[in-house]
């Protein structure tokens, strides 16, 4: 979503989106999209980046990061993503006991058991 290269460094990215992953339950379909946009410069203020050019790039009407993200969902939806947290592994949806939903509290020993079959 951000232009890294015109707003900020890339450790920013990475405080943002840890920051927006705490607080994305409250931008639920009673938000209004205004309130969206305000409260996620909000977050991208407090990782580093004006809300000014924030909203300046998020709001870049059919430019080449809405295009993206667009791919980037229709993507998603052609391979069953529903919601986030959805891993895939080389194109490959990773699954537990045949449900593709993960959670935070998946530990090394979880991944190892999906990762280390692959490896051989």
């Amino acid at each position: 979503m951000l232009n890294t290269n015109a707003v900020c460094d890339t450790s920013a990215v990475f405080k943002y989106m840890t920051k927006v992953f705490k607080i994305f339950r409250r931008f639920d379909d009673e938000v209004s999209y205004q309130d969206t946009i305000n409260g996620l410069a909000a977050v991208a203020e407090g990782a580093g980046v004006s809300s000014a050019a924030f909203k300046a790039e998020f709001n870049k009407a059919k430019g080449p990061m809405e295009m993206e993200t667009r791919i980037s969902w229709k993507y998603g939806c052609t391979r069953g993503v529903a919601g986030t947290p959805w891993f895939f592994l080389n194109g490959v949806m990773v699954s537990r006991n045949g449900s593709p939903r993960m959670t935070s509290k998946w530990t090394v020993k979880d991944w190892k058991n999906v990762i280390d079959p692959l490896l051989g």
